[in-house]
């Protein structure tokens, strides 16, 4: 095969690649009622970056899920309401669900400030999913300072130090715990 061909087929295959990820959206999991399974990239839900900064061994790309979720909004109202409502869940239910929840409120914060999405409109649903979220955190603490194996088979150790590193830019300096990183 020659040098172009190769280079059209490694193309092609990527636009693939890029065109399955798009097929497996918000709306589809919606119609899938496997919400639950998208937000944590299981499967064919799992979401990757192009980005050099994005981690390749995270369950899913969340700013990726984020845009996508207030994209669907278009079409479906509420959607974001319901992206909330299962962070919550999520939240609440495991040391993942927590760890990931706290993943999405952090991505939601980029990219609110980056201007690719409007919060404003959620401000008092994100402020209760950020008091919802450091509860859960602190309820699952000692399971976050073992490790954490996510969907993806991937495994993190002591998630709990990054989360105390990043606990007052993603939480708020409101949202404060003594010896959070006990």
């Amino acid at each position: 095969m020659s040098s172009n061909n190769v280079k059209k087929k490694f193309y092609e295959d990527m636009q693939s690649f890029y065109d399955q990820q798009d097929k497996y959206n918000f709306l589809y999991a919606i119609s899938k009622c496997e919400i639950r399974e998208y937000l944590r990239g299981d499967g064919k839900y799992r979401k990757y970056s192009a980005s050099d900064f994005y981690i390749a061994y995270e369950p899913t790309d969340t700013c990726r899920v984020i845009k996508d979720v207030f994209y669907a909004e278009e079409a479906k109202v509420g959607a974001v309401d319901m992206f909330f409502d299962y962070l919550r869940q999520m939240a609440e239910e495991s040391a993942l669900g927590a760890y990931l929840s706290f993943d999405y409120v952090g991505a939601l914060k980029y990219e609110d400030k980056e201007h690719t999405i409007k919060i404003e409109p959620y401000k008092d649903i994100l402020k209760a999913l950020e008091e919802t979220v450091a509860n859960s955190l602190l309820k699952y603490r000692d399971e976050l300072q073992d490790e954490l194996r996510f969907p993806n088979g991937w495994n993190t150790v002591n998630p709990w130090d990054e989360i105390a590193r990043r606990w007052n830019d993603v939480l708020g300096a409101a949202i404060t715990v003594s010896n959070k990183q006990g």
